[in-house]
């Protein structure tokens, strides 16, 4: 059961995927405005409460996805240690699954020894250096970007920004793009109540 407590994160996306189908700009405003017997400022603080929720289950939900990478990654690097030798296996299951990707996988040179340009480390030891080499830039000029972003009146254009904003657990960002979003939403509340 824990299992498959720890899966929320796919279940919140899942969820907040499916009611963003139902497009708050192009369905439920109009629909809201058709229906009559409410002011544009209801159903702005409405439609806006929704948009943000949305945001807000996108942001919470990549955020739980990278805890639960996270996690993947710190139990990998304990088999890191395990194959290397640097730690001790804790049962049978483990002891066996390190001799046999020593054995079969060829993660040792030929004196027995764990071999990190055979295991492809240096790969990630490099993506670690670019990773921060693109954090900084976007950090330049992100916010402002995914401020623009978040303005834009076409659906889609608020779901990598967002993506992004729950993956990194950047909070200034997420801000700029829920207050884009809130401007934009109320153009289209006040649009669509000009055009009806």
């Amino acid at each position: 059961m824990k299992k498959w407590l720890s899966l929320w994160p796919f279940l919140l996306l899942f969820t907040v995927y499916l009611a963003s189908y139902f497009n708050v700009d192009w369905m439920i405003i109009p629909i809201l405005i058709k229906l009559g017997g409410i002011s544009n400022f209801q159903i702005l603080v409405i439609v806006g409460l929704i948009g943000f929720l949305e945001l807000l289950g996108g942001y919470k939900g990549w955020s739980g996805l990278r805890a639960l990478t996270e996690k993947l990654i710190r139990d990998d690097l304990e088999f890191l240690k395990e194959l290397k030798g640097e730690q001790q296996t804790k049962d049978f299951m483990g002891w066996l699954k390190v001799r046999f990707v020593r054995e079969y996988y060829g993660f040792v040179d030929e004196s027995g020894e764990y071999d990190k340009f055979k295991s492809k480390r240096w790969i990630f030891q490099r993506m670690d250096k670019i990773s921060k080499w693109i954090w900084r830039a976007i950090r330049g000029g992100g916010i402002v970007l995914i401020f623009i972003l978040g303005l834009i009146p076409f659906p889609g254009f608020r779901v990598a920004p967002d993506v992004f904003c729950g993956t990194l657990r950047w909070r200034m960002a997420f801000i700029a793009l829920a207050t884009a979003n809130f401007i934009k939403t109320a153009a289209f509340v006040y649009g669509w109540s000009w055009l009806f």
